[in-house]
């Protein structure tokens, strides 16, 4: 996946080069102006890109998606580790860690309020422990009106279902991905390199001359895109 952003990050940068100029042919000039001496920029993309290092990734048919699929169900992260895609692991985890976090926190609250609910409801109902925490909330809550401690109740519990079905839902994702990463190395060639060499150098105009009928020329900036 990052060589696929790198890939489209180098051809924006490349289109915004020749956005204003007139493409020609195989290593032609794209010419800022057709005076002698006028900076302009060569992009060649011939021969001197094909002399470029290539980094490609070939298919890797022993790379198993459904392996990625197996290990992420199991284990969280598993199946980004298979594909060696490390830096997902942190992301994961600290995810799921704060939807975790969410449900226990969420699930306390609701059990302490449906408790003192109860409580303030029936006043014949054994009292909890002196200094217990819902003792604590029901000493603070025993004169409130019990629909408002039942809305409350109501939306703890909402509150932790819903960090249920998004802790669920992420790890859902997180298989999705080590799927999809686990494909691409399976199945597509994918160029891990992206590289820019920008040289300096002398082009003639090809159309104008000078006195003596001397081709005119110009200084260049080369610029050789590997993607």
């Amino acid at each position: 996946m990052p060589s696929l952003i790198c890939k489209a990050f180098g051809l924006v940068f490349l289109l915004a080069l020749v956005h204003s100029s007139v493409f020609a042919q195989t290593g032609a000039f794209f010419k800022a102006s057709s005076k002698p001496y006028t900076a302009a920029f060569v992009v060649d993309t011939g021969n001197s890109l094909k002399k470029g290092k290539k980094h490609i990734s070939k298919p890797d048919t022993a790379h198993k998606p459904a392996l990625a699929i197996k290990r992420s169900a199991i284990i969280p992260g598993w199946g980004q580790i298979y594909n060696r895609t490390w830096w997902k692991i942190p992301i994961i985890y600290t995810t799921l860690g704060m939807f975790g976090q969410s449900v226990i926190t969420n699930q306390r609250s609701y059990k302490q309020y449906l408790e003192v609910y109860k409580l303030v409801k029936d006043p014949n109902r054994p009292r909890p422990p002196v200094g217990g925490p819902v003792r604590v909330l029901y000493e603070q809550n025993k004169r409130s009106d019990p629909s408002r401690l039942s809305d409350l109740q109501s939306n703890y519990q909402r509150n932790m279902q819903l960090s249920i079905l998004g802790l669920v839902g992420f790890w859902g994702v997180q298989v999705i991905d080590a799927y999809i990463d686990a494909k691409f190395i399976h199945s597509y060639t994918i160029d891990r390199n992206l590289s820019v060499d920008i040289t300096p150098g002398i082009a003639t105009t090809g159309t104008a001359y000078t006195a003596g009928n001397v081709p005119a020329v110009m200084p260049v900036m080369k610029l050789l895109v590997t993607i």
